[in-house]
């Protein structure tokens, strides 16, 4: 992986760290999706996408993000763990709903 350079990629080290980041639509409030996509050279449908569904992402390309944030590679697999949880538990509740109508 080249060395990635944008300093931006420093504040969003500090804001994991610090617990102002907890989920992957937060990181673009502060960097472009379009930067880190390029950065993580993947396919910017298929990372569009990911950013709201992480189990979309494989666990490379996880360890690459933490390797680009800098920050410890369990942050951001837990960081997705927890938005894949959530993003099953909303599925479930939807069609829970639509079928008890």
């Amino acid at each position: 992986m080249k060395a990635v350079s944008d300093n931006r990629y420093n504040t969003i080290k500090v804001l994991i760290d610090s617990g102002h980041i907890t989920s992957f639509p937060d990181i673009f409030n502060f960097i472009p999706k379009t930067v880190v996509y390029k950065d993580l050279q993947v396919n910017f449908n298929r990372f569009s996408k990911a950013v709201h569904n992480p189990a979309k992402l494989t666990m490379d390309e996880l360890l690459k993000l933490a390797e680009m944030f800098k920050v410890d590679p369990r942050l951001i697999v837990d960081m997705a763990f927890k938005q894949i949880l959530a993003v099953r538990h909303k599925g479930r509740k939807k069609r829970d709903e639509m079928i008890s109508k």
